[in-house]
Order: C-alpha cells, then sequence, then structure tokens
C-alpha cells in the first residue's frame, strides 16, 4: 500500500495562536507529528499542509515537504477533509503520485509511536471492505451516563439509565482523540470525509491521550511528555 501523511499545521488559531509551532521541551509542537512521520517507513512520503509561511520554513528545516494552502481552507471553519482533498490534488498535479492511505496527524496530539502506525495499517490488510482506521480511547469519567442538562439549575440526566452506576460497571464508550484517521483515498475522493461508515477503532491509552486546543493543555502537555519520554526506562525498571 502507499501511504501519503498529511499533517495539517494552519497558523493561526483563537485558543492558542501560533499553537503549532509553540515550544515543548525545546521543540516547536509540529516537530514530533514531523518526527514521527519520518520515522515511520510504512508512510511513503510525508506533507505538511500549512497557510503559514513561517510554519513552512520551520518544516522545511526538518526536511519535510510543505504545501501552501488557500486562507480559506485554513480557517476555524474550515473543515479538515478539504485540506486533505486540497494536498492530494496538489500532490497529483504537482508530481503526479496517487495514493492508497492518506493517514492524518495532527500536531495537536503529538503523543503516539511508530508502532502505532503499524497496527493501524495493518488492519486494513485482507481487509477489502475496511475504509478507515480511527484512533479513540475510553471514556471514564466524563461518561455520558453521567452528564446533566440543567432546566432551571436542576439536573436532569442525558441518559436515564445507569446514573447510580459504579464506573467500572458503566457501558465501555470510546471517543476520538485525535492522534490518527486512517483512510482510504478513494474513501476520502468519494465521501468527502474522514469518517466513512466502515471504520475500524484503533484503542490507545488514554493515560497519555492530550490534545492540545487551550493554554493549559500545553502546560499539561509538558509535563506528560517529560514521563512519555522515560517511559520505557520506567517500564524497564
Amino acid at each position: 500500500m502507499k501511504i501519503l501523511g498529511i499533517i495539517p499545521a494552519r497558523g493561526g488559531s483563537k485558543g492558542i495562536p501560533d499553537k503549532n509551532v509553540k515550544m515543548v521541551l525545546k521543540k516547536p509542537l509540529i516537530y514530533y507529528s514531523v518526527e514521527l512521520a519520518k520515522s515511520c517507513s510504512d508512510i511513503m512520503d510525508v506533507v505538511v499542509s500549512t497557510d503559514s509561511v513561517s510554519i513552512a520554513d520551520i518544516c522545511k528545516s526538518y526536511d519535510v515537504n510543505t504545501i501552501l494552502r488557500p486562507k480559506e481552507l485554513a480557517e476555524d471553519t474550515s473543515n479538515v477533509v478539504d485540506t486533505v482533498l486540497h494536498t492530494l490534488n496538489v500532490v497529483k498535479a504537482e508530481n503526479n503520485l496517487e495514493y492508497d492511505i492518506v493517514i492524518l496527524l495532527q500536531p495537536t496530539a503529538p503523543l503516539r509511536e511508530r508502532k502505532d502506525v503499524i497496527a493501524i495499517l495493518d488492519k486494513f490488510e485482507n481487509n477489502a471492505q475496511l475504509e478507515a482506521v480511527v484512533s479513540v480511547v475510553k471514556i471514564e469519567d466524563a461518561h455520558p451516563q453521567r452528564m446533566y442538562r440543567l432546566q432551571n439549575e436542576y439536573l436532569n440526566s442525558f441518559q436515564n439509565e445507569g446514573e447510580i452506576l459504579r464506573r467500572q460497571d458503566l457501558e465501555p464508550l470510546y471517543i476520538r482523540n485525535g492522534a490518527f484517521y486512517a483512510v482510504k483515498v478513494d474513501v476520502v475522493k468519494e465521501k468527502q470525509s474522514l469518517m466513512p461508515k466502515n471504520k475500524k477503532a484503533y484503542v490507545m491509552d488514554a493515560n497519555w491521550s492530550v490534545n492540545i486546543d487551550k493554554p493549559l493543555d500545553l502546560d499539561i502537555l509538558r509535563v506528560i511528555m517529560k514521563k512519555w519520554n522515560k517511559r520505557d526506562e520506567d517500564i524497564n525498571n
């Protein structure tokens, strides 16, 4: 299979301005996604899609291809699938390259490994019907059966059943963590979605799940990444 890794990195963000290049342990945030993609021999090519010249320059210093996308594809309301389609069109037009699977690596979910990529791509082997693999983590305290609507300050259960169940008795549910979206290219083009109907989950460890959306998330990541970098050492000890 021919795999294209796409790293979407727009310059603007209301929550954290220039968040994709904020420093995390002396490296720009985007570095960690670029490093992972380049370390994976399974990924044939890697492209950073950005609207920012400064981000493009940083990525070029890491020897990774960059594509400057139109501003209309880099707004807060822009859909990332349009960025994926734009990237596929550009690599086709400029280099006459086509791929079987695109794997989206968002810089805002940097804690992942090469073995994750291998496991995700393995799910496509001998499964012609599979359209996509999406990474998820198990929901713990933020379970729907512990959620409420407020009506005049009164608590109304979001789900009528299971309100008093212990955490370990709740139905296992999962939420996307933003680390991986792997989708067949023909499916992306036909359905214009990264979330087609026939998709499998790749379950990741919620303890390592950090998705950068607000300034506090960066502070949390800086703490957790120190432990992440020592995880093999801790296991061996």
